[in-house]
């Protein structure tokens, strides 16, 4: 029995791993074995430096293999040597302490004014038409998500004192406790004044 065999028996025996996992364990080993094979003309996990892992993870990324695969594939042979410690198979782990590349964070998508435009005009109407305040209210927060791309965690800790008309901002308070300031235009500054009127009629009734 090979040291993969024994290490994939290991894994559906003793950590009760699925047949799916086991054989993406499988297969990922099975191709980190034949790039080493190409190198070194065998597979002694013992000659195995970090050198040669690292050329591997290289060729992956050059075949364009996905960061997140790539990140998978170096785990599986991370674990499959942190087995071969743990029985005293080898005498190192050559995967350690090499990173797989970062994967791209996908960009946000956004709606375009037409898509806002009808639910824009809604609270429009609602607010022209009754002054509830429910309306004045949905209104704005609908308004300031879209005109500044404030977060919505942003957006709920908004203050009265963080809004500065006479000079068109924002004073937001982001992730750990960062602020930054965010311009607001006249169309926000109207749609805030109805709000805190209409907001401060009802407080007062």
């Amino acid at each position: 029995m090979t040291q993969v065999e024994a290490y994939l028996k290991y894994l559906r025996h003793e950590r009760n791993y699925s047949r799916h996992t086991e054989i993406s364990y499988y297969t990922d080993l099975c191709q980190f074995e034949n790039f080493v094979t190409g190198i070194l003309g065998g597979f002694d996990t013992e000659q195995i430096d970090s050198d040669i892992v690292r050329r591997w993870v290289v060729e992956l990324m050059e075949r364009k293999v996905s960061p997140r695969s790539i990140s998978r594939k170096l785990s599986g042979v991370k674990s499959f040597y942190g087995y071969l410690l743990e029985h005293h198979l080898v005498s190192h782990n050559p995967a350690r302490g090499i990173k797989a590349p970062k994967a791209s964070k996908p960009l946000p998508s956004f709606v375009n004014y037409a898509e806002m435009k009808p639910l824009l005009e809604e609270h429009t109407l609602a607010v022209d038409g009754q002054g509830q305040f429910e309306a004045a209210r949905d209104h704005a927060l609908v308004e300031l998500l879209y005109l500044t791309g404030m977060r919505r965690d942003e957006l709920i800790k908004l203050r009265d004192a963080d809004v500065d008309f006479s000079a068109s901002q924002l004073l937001v308070n982001g992730k750990r406790s960062k602020q930054r300031l965010i311009p607001f235009s006249e169309k926000a500054a109207l749609m805030l004044k109805t709000y805190l009127e209409v907001r401060n009629k009802e407080v007062s009734l």
